[in-house]
């Protein structure tokens, strides 16, 4: 969260609640009234309000929500209309509550193809009642939305939908068996503590099973397109540790096959790390990543074997987690890559690291 965000946001919500008809998650209701007031598909809608909570800027001046995609473009949400930059200069327009047309249409697929470039906002190939059963039932459980377009991912690009329970599973096992955290007789899966996501028409539910623990979050108990995670409650907490846990055990995976499926496009790690990096900053500042790569860390060759470092090092900044810590370390020190990952890692991350091998 940006300094100027944690400073104004109290008084912001503090006045809100005086304002008659008012919400007081002023990021949830700016989000609804502009994203989920055009024809855009439910699963744009979803991608784009999660990506605006991350990255969005608010230039109240001008009354205009805008979405920066690195290199790729930006969509502007104006009070009467938004606007779609694309890389090449196109420029394409759609004014508040139009009805489908060619120009809609034209915008649409152009939004696709800039939302299909970014990592964790590409759409999985699956059926259609399998996608929008999960973004329907996503959308308003008010888990962060870095979170959410995991979670997203996971369960579409992994999970399994019943639509006679009317329910989508994921188990961690069921991650492809070529993915493995080494290699030879000793291969062990990515994920290391067995996990289960549930989603159903309901509840959304975690599960750690050698534990035999449970956590859950339920939809919001008012009416919005779109959940934020500006206020949740204890269970909707547990849910997160939850969430960071498998995060940190599958990030590995999921930032080399998100690479893989980027490297046809074109796009460099830099934009591939950035674009999921920064949080919602409600004064109009240009977009910086929350987590730059330090001067003195030197880049591999674009799209060598070990491509994905600086994607999966990016995220993990960009929430907060050192990579050093003794509970995500421990995953990597073992690897083949180790050495490559630690010379891309900061000081502060090294310290904690060797901190750590020390101990063992």
């Amino acid at each position: 969260m940006s300094a100027k965000r944690s400073l104004i946001l109290p008084f912001l919500l503090l006045f809100s609640l005086y304002l008659p008809g008012q919400q007081p998650l002023l990021f949830e209701r700016l989000i609804g009234e502009s994203i989920y007031a055009y024809p855009l598909r439910p699963d744009q809608q979803l991608r784009l309000a999660a990506y605006a909570e991350l990255r969005g800027q608010y230039d109240s001046q001008h009354e205009c929500l805008t979405l920066p995609f690195a290199g790729l473009g930006s969509l502007s949400f104006y009070k009467g209309n938004c606007l779609l930059k694309t890389a090449d200069r196109q420029v394409f327009h759609m004014n508040r509550g139009v009805k489908m047309s060619n120009d809609v249409s034209a915008f649409i697929l152009a939004l696709d193809d800039i939302l299909d470039k970014v990592l964790l906002l590409g759409n999985p190939s699956v059926p259609s009642a399998h996608l929008r059963f999960v973004d329907e039932h996503l959308a308003r459980k008010n888990i962060e939305p870095y979170d959410k377009l995991y979670l997203r991912h996971m369960l579409l690009r992994f999970g399994r939908y019943d639509s006679v329970q009317r329910v989508v599973e994921f188990y961690s096992d069921w991650l492809p068996g070529h993915y493995l955290a080494s290699s030879g007789a000793d291969a062990t899966p990515v994920v290391t503590t067995p996990m289960k996501i549930r989603l159903d028409e309901k509840v959304l539910r975690g599960y750690f099973i050698w534990a035999g623990g449970t956590v859950y979050v339920e939809d919001v108990a008012y009416k919005t397109p779109y959940a934020s995670s500006e206020v949740y409650s204890y269970n909707v907490s547990a849910f997160k540790l939850f969430a960071q846990k498998l995060f940190v055990q599958s990030v590995q995976y999921l930032v080399a096959e998100e690479g893989d499926r980027l490297k046809p496009e074109g796009i460099s790690l830099a934009q591939q790390a950035d674009t999921l990096g920064a949080s919602f900053d409600f004064a109009a500042a240009p977009a910086v990543s929350a987590a730059p790569a330090p001067a003195e860390i030197q880049q591999p060759v674009l799209y060598s074997q070990y491509h994905w470092i600086p994607m999966m090092l990016g995220l993990l900044r960009a929430r907060d987690i050192n990579i050093g810590d003794s509970d995500v370390i421990c995953y990597f020190t073992k690897e083949p890559f180790f050495d490559e990952l630690y010379a891309q890692m900061t000081v502060k991350e090294r310290a904690k690291a060797d901190a750590y091998l020390r101990r063992e």
